[in-house]
């Protein structure tokens, strides 16, 4: 059943969903509930609907697929409200970035993303 406050993702001409999984988006002032999105171009967690009218909203978090250079397991760091509290999925991106998501069955998840990453050939 679709969920209202999960808004689907918005695909460029040709561009297709390989995975997706609702989670929590870690950041520096609290998490952000949504869906974290692995397309044929792009890496991307779509807030929920209500994420943009908070009052510290988060807009859409993307980095091309080809920029994504690992995917792990962030452990526990215990910081209260950030998502810290649980292990976390962490996409490292190129230039940097990073990306921490709390989703249910991690280690799955995990293994179903680095099976999409691009090869470096």
């Amino acid at each position: 059943m679709h969920n209202p406050l999960l808004p689907p993702p918005d695909l460029e001409p040709g561009e297709r969903v390989l995975w997706q999984r609702p989670g929590s988006f870690s950041r520096s002032r609290g998490w952000v509930g949504g869906t974290l999105c692995v397309t044929t171009a792009r890496v991307m967690f779509i807030p929920t609907r209500l994420a943009f009218v908070s009052f510290a909203p988060l807009k859409l978090q993307q980095y091309p697929l080809t920029d994504l250079e690992s995917v792990g397991i962030e452990e526990k760091d215990y910081t209260p409200y950030t998502g810290g509290m649980r292990k976390r999925i962490r996409l490292a991106f190129r230039g940097g970035d990073i990306m921490l998501v709390a989703i249910k069955h991690l280690q799955e998840a995990v293994e179903e993303v680095q099976a999409l990453m691009p090869s470096r050939g």
